[in-house]
């Protein structure tokens, strides 16, 4: 959707803005829609059983999964946590389980295993994203260090970023030292 208003007045400060020339009832609003494209279904993520919302996380539709996160954050982690450990028990691939990692960051439920699970992915982007989530929910952990110092020298550069990020919201002398080896790696381009 596309938002506007009608207004005769260019809206810069020079005119008051109790002007009485200043349309404060007439506005215009786009529905946009691709050509030969049905549009979609309104869908009530409210109504959803636990399972379902969990296995909306994977979809290849980034609306479904953040609309089933937020759902299952706002039931919180009391009725949802059981059921979780049910979905991660089956074999899922890694970004479903990235998705699950972001899921237990909502409910502040840390996983240890998990996290560990999600950074041994071959995929660079699902590391990263890991990193991102220890940095924000472990950085009070002493031993998170550990995992900074092994992907500070990850052969994909993003990791190395989301290592040094981790690192700077240790503020130790020794976090400082871990992230300067990220320039005996090559910059990417």
């Amino acid at each position: 959707y596309i938002a506007d208003w009608s207004n005769i007045i260019i809206q810069h400060g020079e005119v008051d803005f109790r002007d009485k020339r200043r349309d404060q009832t007439h506005g215009r609003i786009w529905k946009l829609k691709a050509k030969d494209r049905d549009l979609k279904s309104t869908v009530d993520y409210t109504s959803m059983q636990i399972s379902q919302l969990l296995e909306n996380l994977k979809s290849d539709d980034r609306y479904i999964i953040d609309m089933s996160k937020r759902e299952l954050i706002d039931r919180g982690a009391e009725s949802v946590e059981a059921e979780l450990l049910r979905f991660l028990a089956k074999d899922q691939h890694d970004y479903t389980k990235l998705q699950a990692l972001w899921l237990r960051r909502g409910l502040n439920l840390p996983d240890s295993q998990l996290l560990l699970d999600v950074l041994s992915s071959e995929d660079y982007h699902v590391r990263a994203a890991a990193l991102r989530v220890a940095s924000q929910q472990y950085s009070k952990d002493p031993g998170i260090i550990k995992i900074f110092k092994v992907f500070i020298r990850d052969k994909a550069a993003i990791v190395r970023l989301e290592a040094v990020n981790g690192l700077r919201s240790l503020k130790s002398k020794e976090a400082v030292e871990v992230a300067l080896e990220a320039l005996d790696s090559e910059v990417d381009k």
